[in-house]
Protein backbone atom coordinates (compact mmCIF):
# COMPACT_ATOMS: atom_id res chain seq x y z
CA UNK A 1 0.00 0.00 0.00
CA UNK A 2 1.10 3.57 -0.72
CA UNK A 3 -0.43 6.97 0.05
CA UNK A 4 -0.54 9.94 -2.31
CA UNK A 5 -1.93 13.46 -2.19
CA UNK A 6 -2.68 15.71 -5.17
CA UNK A 7 -4.58 19.00 -5.29
CA UNK A 8 -6.13 18.49 -1.87
CA UNK A 9 -7.34 14.95 -2.53
CA UNK A 10 -5.95 11.80 -0.92
CA UNK A 11 -5.41 8.43 -2.58
CA UNK A 12 -4.67 4.91 -1.36
CA UNK A 13 -2.69 2.78 -3.80
CA UNK A 14 -3.11 -0.92 -3.06
CA UNK A 15 -1.37 -3.90 -4.64
CA UNK A 16 -3.06 -7.23 -5.24
CA UNK A 17 -2.32 -10.46 -7.11
CA UNK A 18 -3.83 -8.78 -10.21
CA UNK A 19 -2.08 -5.42 -10.16
CA UNK A 20 -2.48 -1.97 -8.63
CA UNK A 21 -5.74 -0.37 -7.49
CA UNK A 22 -6.12 3.41 -7.06
CA UNK A 23 -8.69 4.57 -4.49
CA UNK A 24 -9.83 8.12 -3.74
CA UNK A 25 -10.10 8.16 0.07
CA UNK A 26 -10.59 11.91 0.52
CA UNK A 27 -14.00 11.14 2.02
CA UNK A 28 -13.44 8.01 4.14
CA UNK A 29 -17.16 7.26 4.23
CA UNK A 30 -17.34 7.22 0.44
CA UNK A 31 -14.24 5.54 -0.97
CA UNK A 32 -14.11 5.30 -4.77
CA UNK A 33 -11.77 3.19 -6.92
CA UNK A 34 -10.72 5.55 -9.70
CA UNK A 35 -8.48 3.26 -11.74
CA UNK A 36 -6.65 -0.06 -11.97
CA UNK A 37 -3.37 -0.99 -13.67
CA UNK A 38 -2.86 -4.68 -14.38
CA UNK A 39 0.55 -6.08 -13.50
CA UNK A 40 2.84 -7.60 -16.13
CA UNK A 41 2.14 -10.94 -14.45
CA UNK A 42 -0.88 -11.86 -12.36
CA UNK A 43 -2.10 -14.79 -10.29
CA UNK A 44 -2.03 -16.24 -6.82
CA UNK A 45 1.78 -16.50 -6.87
CA UNK A 46 2.10 -12.69 -6.98
CA UNK A 47 2.12 -11.78 -3.29
CA UNK A 48 4.53 -8.81 -3.10
CA UNK A 49 4.14 -5.45 -4.83
CA UNK A 50 5.88 -2.27 -3.73
CA UNK A 51 5.53 1.44 -4.55
CA UNK A 52 7.20 4.82 -4.30
CA UNK A 53 6.33 8.11 -6.01
CA UNK A 54 8.64 10.76 -7.43
CA UNK A 55 7.87 13.99 -9.30
CA UNK A 56 4.28 13.01 -10.00
CA UNK A 57 5.09 9.47 -11.14
CA UNK A 58 4.42 6.24 -9.28
CA UNK A 59 7.02 3.45 -9.54
CA UNK A 60 5.61 -0.08 -9.16
CA UNK A 61 7.47 -3.39 -8.78
CA UNK A 62 6.74 -7.01 -7.91
CA UNK A 63 8.85 -9.80 -6.43
CA UNK A 64 7.32 -12.82 -8.16
CA UNK A 65 6.49 -14.21 -11.57
CA UNK A 66 7.37 -12.72 -14.95
CA UNK A 67 7.51 -9.20 -13.58
CA UNK A 68 8.53 -5.71 -14.66
CA UNK A 69 8.82 -2.17 -13.38
CA UNK A 70 5.81 -0.05 -14.23
CA UNK A 71 5.61 3.75 -14.05
CA UNK A 72 2.30 5.59 -13.83
CA UNK A 73 1.64 9.29 -14.51
CA UNK A 74 -0.48 10.51 -11.60
CA UNK A 75 -1.30 13.92 -13.08
CA UNK A 76 -4.55 12.56 -14.58
CA UNK A 77 -6.08 12.17 -11.11
CA UNK A 78 -8.81 12.43 -9.86
CA UNK A 79 -10.22 10.91 -13.06
CA UNK A 80 -7.63 8.24 -13.88
CA UNK A 81 -3.94 7.39 -14.08
CA UNK A 82 -1.84 6.58 -17.16
CA UNK A 83 0.69 3.76 -17.54
CA UNK A 84 3.72 5.35 -19.25
CA UNK A 85 6.42 2.69 -18.73
CA UNK A 86 6.34 -1.10 -18.47
CA UNK A 87 9.74 -2.73 -18.97
CA UNK A 88 11.83 -5.48 -17.39
CA UNK A 89 15.25 -4.24 -18.55
CA UNK A 90 16.04 -2.11 -15.48
CA UNK A 91 14.03 -4.15 -12.96
CA UNK A 92 12.23 -7.42 -13.54
CA UNK A 93 11.77 -8.45 -9.91
CA UNK A 94 12.25 -6.39 -6.75
CA UNK A 95 11.22 -6.97 -3.16
CA UNK A 96 11.27 -3.30 -2.19
CA UNK A 97 12.09 0.04 -3.76
CA UNK A 98 12.95 3.29 -1.99
CA UNK A 99 13.43 6.64 -3.73
CA UNK A 100 15.72 9.25 -2.21
CA UNK A 101 13.65 12.15 -3.51
CA UNK A 102 16.19 14.79 -2.43
CA UNK A 103 18.75 13.54 -4.96
CA UNK A 104 16.64 11.54 -7.43
CA UNK A 105 17.99 8.04 -6.85
CA UNK A 106 16.02 4.81 -6.61
CA UNK A 107 17.20 1.80 -4.60
CA UNK A 108 15.95 -1.70 -5.38
CA UNK A 109 16.23 -4.49 -2.80
CA UNK A 110 16.26 -8.16 -3.67
CA UNK A 111 14.06 -9.52 -6.40
CA UNK A 112 13.91 -13.26 -6.75
CA UNK A 113 17.02 -13.23 -4.52
CA UNK A 114 19.12 -12.75 -7.66
CA UNK A 115 19.92 -9.04 -7.89
CA UNK A 116 20.97 -8.22 -4.36
CA UNK A 117 20.86 -4.40 -4.30
CA UNK A 118 20.75 -1.93 -7.19
CA UNK A 119 20.96 1.87 -7.38
CA UNK A 120 19.37 3.85 -10.22
CA UNK A 121 19.46 7.47 -11.32
CA UNK A 122 16.08 9.13 -11.93
CA UNK A 123 17.56 12.21 -13.59
CA UNK A 124 15.07 11.32 -16.32
CA UNK A 125 12.10 10.01 -14.30
CA UNK A 126 10.85 7.98 -17.27
CA UNK A 127 14.19 6.32 -17.97
CA UNK A 128 15.81 4.87 -14.81
CA UNK A 129 19.53 4.33 -15.38
CA UNK A 130 21.53 1.77 -13.40
CA UNK A 131 24.38 3.31 -11.39
CA UNK A 132 25.43 0.28 -9.33
CA UNK A 133 24.62 -3.37 -9.14
CA UNK A 134 26.28 -3.40 -5.76
CA UNK A 135 27.27 -7.06 -5.45
CA UNK A 136 29.16 -6.83 -8.76
CA UNK A 137 30.26 -3.18 -8.98
CA UNK A 138 31.43 -2.52 -5.40
CA UNK A 139 34.41 -4.77 -4.54
CA UNK A 140 33.71 -5.03 -0.80
CA UNK A 141 29.93 -5.28 -0.98
CA UNK A 142 29.28 -9.03 -1.26
CA UNK A 143 31.67 -9.94 1.55
CA UNK A 144 30.62 -7.12 3.89
CA UNK A 145 26.87 -6.49 3.71
CA UNK A 146 24.61 -9.14 5.23
CA UNK A 147 25.23 -12.86 5.08
CA UNK A 148 23.88 -13.71 1.61
CA UNK A 149 26.46 -12.23 -0.72
CA UNK A 150 25.24 -8.66 -0.27
CA UNK A 151 21.48 -9.20 -0.24
CA UNK A 152 19.55 -6.26 1.28
CA UNK A 153 15.96 -6.91 2.35
CA UNK A 154 14.79 -3.31 2.83
CA UNK A 155 16.35 0.14 2.94
CA UNK A 156 15.79 3.69 4.15
CA UNK A 157 17.71 6.44 2.32
CA UNK A 158 18.09 10.16 3.05
CA UNK A 159 20.46 12.45 1.14
CA UNK A 160 22.54 9.59 -0.31
CA UNK A 161 22.94 7.84 3.06
CA UNK A 162 21.43 4.36 2.84
CA UNK A 163 20.44 2.41 5.96
CA UNK A 164 20.48 -1.17 4.64
CA UNK A 165 18.53 -3.79 6.58
CA UNK A 166 20.19 -7.01 5.58
CA UNK A 167 19.11 -9.90 7.75
CA UNK A 168 22.25 -10.26 9.84
CA UNK A 169 22.36 -6.57 10.72
CA UNK A 170 22.07 -2.97 9.55
CA UNK A 171 24.73 -1.39 7.33
CA UNK A 172 24.99 2.35 6.54
CA UNK A 173 26.50 3.31 3.18
CA UNK A 174 27.28 6.72 1.66
CA UNK A 175 26.32 6.72 -2.04
CA UNK A 176 27.09 10.40 -2.72
CA UNK A 177 30.16 9.43 -4.78
CA UNK A 178 32.24 6.25 -4.57
CA UNK A 179 30.26 4.11 -2.06
CA UNK A 180 31.71 4.09 1.45
CA UNK A 181 30.61 2.00 4.44
CA UNK A 182 29.97 4.52 7.23
CA UNK A 183 29.02 2.08 9.95
CA UNK A 184 27.15 -1.09 10.82
CA UNK A 185 25.71 -3.06 13.70
CA UNK A 186 25.22 -6.82 13.73
CA UNK A 187 25.07 -7.54 17.45
CA UNK A 188 22.30 -6.14 19.64
CA UNK A 189 19.80 -7.38 22.27
CA UNK A 190 16.68 -9.34 21.22
CA UNK A 191 18.15 -9.89 17.77
CA UNK A 192 16.24 -11.56 14.94
CA UNK A 193 16.16 -11.19 11.15
CA UNK A 194 16.84 -7.51 10.45
CA UNK A 195 13.95 -6.56 8.18
CA UNK A 196 13.36 -2.83 7.96
CA UNK A 197 13.87 0.51 9.65
CA UNK A 198 13.13 4.22 9.61
CA UNK A 199 15.18 7.29 10.53
CA UNK A 200 13.88 9.98 12.88
CA UNK A 201 13.39 13.43 11.41
CA UNK A 202 16.40 14.82 13.31
CA UNK A 203 18.56 11.98 11.98
CA UNK A 204 19.72 10.83 15.40
CA UNK A 205 17.59 7.72 15.97
CA UNK A 206 17.00 4.71 13.73
CA UNK A 207 14.22 2.30 14.66
CA UNK A 208 14.74 -1.24 13.39
CA UNK A 209 12.29 -4.09 13.12
CA UNK A 210 13.39 -7.72 13.21
CA UNK A 211 11.08 -9.95 11.18
CA UNK A 212 11.13 -12.72 13.77
CA UNK A 213 8.17 -13.81 15.88
CA UNK A 214 8.19 -12.40 19.40
CA UNK A 215 10.86 -9.74 18.83
CA UNK A 216 10.52 -6.06 19.73
CA UNK A 217 11.56 -2.90 17.92
CA UNK A 218 15.12 -1.70 18.45
CA UNK A 219 15.90 1.97 19.07
CA UNK A 220 19.40 2.80 17.83
CA UNK A 221 21.50 5.93 18.34
CA UNK A 222 22.91 6.78 14.90
CA UNK A 223 24.14 10.31 15.68
CA UNK A 224 27.67 8.93 15.22
CA UNK A 225 27.58 6.38 12.40
CA UNK A 226 31.05 5.13 13.27
CA UNK A 227 29.68 4.12 16.67
CA UNK A 228 26.05 2.99 16.28
CA UNK A 229 24.69 2.09 19.71
CA UNK A 230 21.64 0.28 21.03
CA UNK A 231 19.27 2.38 23.16
CA UNK A 232 16.19 0.34 24.00
CA UNK A 233 13.51 -2.08 22.83
CA UNK A 234 9.85 -1.15 22.54
CA UNK A 235 6.69 -2.95 21.45
CA UNK A 236 4.30 -5.71 22.40
CA UNK A 237 5.41 -9.01 23.89
CA UNK A 238 3.64 -11.80 22.06
CA UNK A 239 5.38 -14.88 20.66
CA UNK A 240 2.93 -14.91 17.74
CA UNK A 241 3.50 -11.25 16.77
CA UNK A 242 5.96 -10.32 14.04
CA UNK A 243 7.07 -6.77 13.23
CA UNK A 244 6.93 -5.87 9.57
CA UNK A 245 7.18 -2.16 8.79
CA UNK A 246 7.54 1.09 10.69
CA UNK A 247 7.26 4.73 9.64
CA UNK A 248 8.08 7.88 11.61
CA UNK A 249 6.22 11.18 11.22
CA UNK A 250 7.12 13.96 13.63
CA UNK A 251 7.43 12.49 17.13
CA UNK A 252 5.28 9.44 16.39
CA UNK A 253 6.18 6.05 14.97
CA UNK A 254 3.62 3.84 13.26
CA UNK A 255 4.36 0.11 13.16
CA UNK A 256 2.62 -2.87 11.59
CA UNK A 257 2.66 -6.36 13.12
Amino acid sequence: IWGYELNGREYAIIGSSRGTHFFDVTNPSSVVMVDFIQGRDTGSQIVHRDYHDYRGYLYMVTDEGDGSMQIVDMSYLPDSVKLVYDQDTAIKLSHNIFIDTAVGKMYSCGGGNSKKFNVFSLANPLSPQLIYRCDLDIPWWASTVGTSGGYVHDVFVRNDTAYCNAGSGMFVVDFSSTPVLLGSISSYPDKGYNHSGWLSEDGNTYIMGDETHGKKLKMMDVSDLSNITFLDTVGITDRYAIIHNQIIKGELMYVAY
